[in-house]
């Protein structure tokens, strides 16, 4: 009897599953579908022998050596390291050249058609069009991962490039030694509530309640926990949508973690093709690439989409999360500009007559609809 250590895509804990040898991966299929209690045929899983992949004693998971994070992992990421398991392979044919013994070694990668099990409940509320909100503020691993799924969005780590650019060097921000305008000191509590930011071009102050002009969301934590991207990427979403222009998001501690998220295209990935939106994160430790980075995109004409940076070689390419809401697109830049019209009117009926809980939900419907996730689903369904 073999124990075997299975672990799904996107998910960030192994289970261990009893077999033998004599077994098939049909029925290593079966046995997984029994610990995890996934809701749909076990056939409709596909499994692969993954080598290299391992959890160290801490707990983190190990790919021939580099601490990958499981639950941002994508198809390409496992690329010639996995092999198929054919259901109807032995086990021992499957392993047969490797020691399935060795400590800490995780065998399978289990890909699910469509979603892991922590993610069915979205995937299902999203299919039968039930209302869901998400608040920035609140946002962690669960309901963070349920946005991404239910948005089909999967997002991609990318490694800087050390240049050799001439850089002012900027000192860290001092919390401990943060003073309001009066120059009173700020509690932690107080500067917790204060620093989040929306950056715009300087013309656009005016009228700022439109956003016009909008290129960065900045998300500021004096410490950024692991699970912060998710309030982050919350943001990017939202600011997405409602800007005109390509936009980021920027998670930061302003010290040495600042972390940029952008929409960066749409694939069909997986062995199971479904349309997903891929957002692509670099994470920076000096503070004046971090400001190299955030001027250069306050530069970025809004009708360009590729952005050079000082830590890449190539131009990074920027998207909107509904391709026809480009800037410069030729088609569906009227519904676009419908949108811009109908949330510039809430604001006017709003700050006269007070909110309008009708008005706001159909203007809610009508930005959801602009998304491609949402736009097939009849309006009955809303």
């Amino acid at each position: 009897m073999l124990k075997l250590f299975c672990i799904a895509l996107g998910e960030e804990h192994p289970i261990p599953v009893d077999i033998a040898e004599a077994e098939t991966v049909g029925d290593l299929k079966d046995k997984i579908k029994g610990k995890q209690m996934y809701q749909f045929p076990a056939d409709e899983m596909q499994l692969y022998r993954v080598n290299g992949l391992m959890q160290d004693e801490a707990g983190r998971l190990m790919l021939n050596g580099t601490t990958i994070d499981m639950r941002s992992c994508v198809w390409e990421t496992f690329g010639g390291v996995k092999a198929k398991m054919p259901a109807v392979s032995l086990i021992s044919e499957c392993f047969q050249d490797v020691d399935v013994r060795v400590r800490r070694m995780i065998h399978v990668l289990v890909v699910a058609p469509v979603a892991v099990p922590t993610m069915l409940p979205a995937v299902a509320s999203c299919v039968h069009c039930t209302p869901k909100k998400f608040i920035h503020s609140n946002m962690g691993q669960t309901n963070g991962q349920e946005m991404l799924t239910a948005l089909d969005i999967q997002v991609v780590p990318m490694v800087p490039f050390a240049g050799n650019n001439v850089q002012v060097p900027v000192s860290p921000f001092q919390w401990e030694s943060t003073a309001d305008e009066s120059g009173a000191p700020l509690t932690e509590e107080q500067q917790r509530r204060r620093p989040d930011l929306l950056i715009m071009r300087p013309h656009a102050v005016s009228d700022a309640k439109y956003l016009p002009g909008v290129k960065l969301v900045v998300e500021v934590k004096r410490q950024v926990a692991d699970d912060a991207d998710y309030e982050a990427l919350s943001e990017l979403v939202a600011l997405d949508v409602l800007a005109n222009g390509y936009v980021m998001a920027l998670l930061t501690d302003l010290n040495d973690d600042w972390r940029f998220f952008w929409v960066a295209d749409t694939r069909d990935d997986g062995p199971a093709p479904i349309q997903r939106t891929i957002i692509k994160k670099v994470c920076i430790t000096k503070p004046e690439v971090a400001f190299q980075v955030i001027q250069a995109l306050l530069v970025l004409p809004e009708c360009r989409s590729e952005l050079d940076l000082p830590c890449f070689e190539r131009p990074i390419k920027m998207r909107k999360l509904n391709p026809m809401a480009a800037p410069g697109s030729g088609d569906g830049s009227d519904e676009m500009i419908g949108i811009r019209e109908s949330i510039e009117r809430y604001y006017d009926i709003q700050s006269e007559l007070g909110p309008d809980e009708d008005m706001a939900r159909a203007l809610a419907q009508q930005v959801v609809r602009s998304i491609p996730a949402f736009s097939l689903y009849p309006e009955s369904m809303d």
